[in-house]
């Protein structure tokens, strides 16, 4: 599992250990964390070693590469540092499972997925959830988002 980071911890509190438990219904045994918190923001990285700890889970913890003269880290650079460190090291993994730091996995999410994605094709590239967000700050975008099946946007860097 993948997850990009920026300052998560504290922008979602306790809400973003109901993300990472969220991911456990997921069969996966390591953690690439790509957090490009600043220096004095330490609570998304120990917050995520926490839960490696507890869960049994082995953890790559990386900042972004500043990929072709990139000035600072970026999503992109983010989430690449993150697919090359899963090539680089985990070649025997069929999936990367990539989550956003503010998305609490569905209930069951796994069971939906395999009766419904034809994953077992050797076309299959990539599956792509509705988005459910899980702070009110990200919420107030016309009707209750909770509930809309469309995607939507992503706000600042971070997951």
């Amino acid at each position: 599992m993948a997850m990009i980071t920026y300052r998560s911890y504290e922008k979602m509190g306790y809400r973003f250990s109901d993300v990472l438990e969220s991911s456990l219904q997921v069969p996966y045994r390591s953690i690439i964390l790509v957090d490009d918190s600043p220096a004095g923001y330490p609570g998304t990285l120990n917050a995520v070693r926490r839960f490696a700890r507890d869960y049994g889970k082995e953890l790559h913890a990386l900042r972004s590469t500043l990929y072709g003269g990139a000035l600072k880290p970026t999503r992109a650079t983010a989430r690449q540092t993150a697919i090359d460190a899963f090539l680089d090291n985990f070649s025997s993994e069929k999936f990367l499972l990539f989550l956003d730091d503010d998305f609490i996995l569905k209930p069951g999410w796994t069971v939906d997925f395999i009766r419904s994605s034809g994953y077992e094709s050797p076309t299959f590239g990539m599956f792509w959830g509705v988005n459910w967000d899980s702070t009110d700050s990200r919420r107030g975008r016309g009707a209750d988002a909770r509930d809309s099946h469309e995607p939507l946007g992503h706000g600042e860097h971070g997951g």
